[in-house]
């Protein structure tokens, strides 16, 4: 196809960076679409949506703004930018005005909590076995085991934030449901995306969709893209 008219940017979540959507911006990229990757430095939830706002600033618009996970509440405040004109959720966190963000992860408790330890500084680390066991359980271990060497801690206190007037009740938006996630539950996610009024897409994978399926993943950009581009 010829270049086309949507920018996609795209948000990752907590322990890693924008190098999580590689087999997802590949394909894409191919086809021509404008794309961003977004490098949140997950000190703060504040200085999360700044750094977005930074690159939302610098490219070029419209944007189909696409978040995984914890980056969800990021594309949420974020997504108020005059440019965005859509926003994407991957099994991520849609949060209400005033929600705390750490009330979706148990809104449904799964048989799998996240290990709540931090660090003297207050960060989080991701566990080789909870990454196993919940994070990837359809990845090979040696997906899981790089993912543990490479990881970004994240400041847990982002976790206890909430924000005011998110994007979604202004700007149309679309939610990929993992209905094999043992770490957002697929029922959490099915209460996200109908109070959003979200165009749903569901696939059976793990909350590190991203690497274990892929295609679905970059199907659900496209279709968000395309229907974004036909709208406009």
């Amino acid at each position: 196809m010829s270049e086309s008219k949507v920018t996609i940017v795209f948000v990752h979540g907590a322990y890693c960076d924008g190098s999580v959507w590689t087999k997802v911006l590949m394909p894409l990229a191919h086809e021509g679409f404008r794309i961003h990757t977004a490098q949140l430095p997950l000190e703060s939830f504040d200085s999360d949506v700044a750094s977005l706002t930074r690159l939302l600033d610098h490219a070029n618009g419209p944007i189909l703004l696409v978040g995984h996970s914890y980056s969800g509440a990021v594309i949420t405040a974020a997504g108020n930018h005059e440019k965005v004109k859509a926003l994407a959720y991957v099994c991520a966190f849609a949060p209400e005005e005033g929600e705390v963000f750490a009330s979706l992860l148990s809104m449904n408790p799964t048989a799998y909590p996240q290990p709540s330890d931090t660090d003297p500084n207050g960060y989080l680390w991701l566990q080789a076995d909870w990454a196993a066991e919940a994070l990837g359980q359809d990845l090979h271990r040696g997906y899981l085991n790089l993912a543990v060497a490479t990881q970004k801690p994240m400041q847990s206190a982002s976790f206890g934030q909430s924000l005011r007037n998110p994007a979604w009740k202004h700007k149309p938006s679309a939610y990929l449901i993992t209905t094999e996630d043992r770490v957002l539950a697929p029922a959490t996610q099915q209460v996200l995306a109908k109070r959003i009024n979200a165009r749903v897409q569901e696939v059976a994978a793990s909350h590190l969709v991203l690497l274990s399926q892929p295609e679905a993943v970059t199907d659900f950009v496209r279709t968000s893209a395309l229907t974004l581009s036909s709208n406009m």
